[in-house]
């Protein structure tokens, strides 16, 4: 039940890019290049499983079910305190997890139990659907939780079947400017053409 609980758990715990830092990632077949802005600093794996470890018991309480095993982390940025951009993967067998789809759609429905129950006093929102993102399909989550003050806490959450591993891209932020910002950089990534992931 670790699909795309990684985002989720800094939530729960919790202008145009600039293109000055190019990153690229290479995961067996996968090539992904990814512009970071300048005023995005990356966060340690030991700094991200602090930041981590209190969503990570709320999920499991609202679950009743332990989360297992972390994704391996390829990189996780942050803007403030509050806006992160992180990205992962994990190895997926269909044959003992099932159809992904339907996975991600029953771990779907565990975050958003997760959220209304550890924060009651916010409204929660949320949406499914499929998205493009450099040519490649890739499953979105949507959660936002709204708070009497006015706040917003989003978490956007990507997630796509690569062959035999899982790759998560997960978008959270408190400030909009920030959160289109990580848009306009997940939209500008681009990722190699591989027959396997098409």
């Amino acid at each position: 039940m670790n699909t795309i609980y990684n985002g989720i758990r800094a939530v729960l715990g919790l202008g145009k890019p600039q293109s000055d830092c190019s990153r690229k990632y290479e995961l067996d077949n996968l090539k992904w290049e990814i512009s970071i802005p300048e005023n995005f600093q990356e966060v340690t794996a030991e700094q991200w499983s602090s930041i981590t470890e209190k969503g990570e018991q709320a999920i499991e309480k609202s679950s009743a079910e332990p989360i297992g095993s972390r994704p391996e982390i390829l990189f996780v940025y942050k803007a403030d305190d509050a806006n992160f951009l992180e990205a992962s993967w994990r190895p997926y067998d269909v044959v003992l997890e099932g159809n992904y789809k339907d996975a991600c759609a029953r771990e779907c429905q565990t975050l958003l139990q997760a959220f209304k129950t550890e924060l009651p006093q916010a409204r929660v929102e949320s949406a499914a659907t499929e998205v493009m993102v450099s040519g490649l399909d890739f499953q979105l989550f949507n959660l936002s939780a709204i708070y009497p003050n006015g706040m917003t806490v989003n978490s956007l959450m990507y997630y796509r079947l690569c062959g035999d591993f899982e790759l998560l891209i997960n978008l959270m932020y408190v400030n909009p400017e920030y959160g289109w910002q990580m848009l306009q950089m997940l939209n500008a990534s681009a990722f190699e053409t591989v027959e396997m992931l098409v």
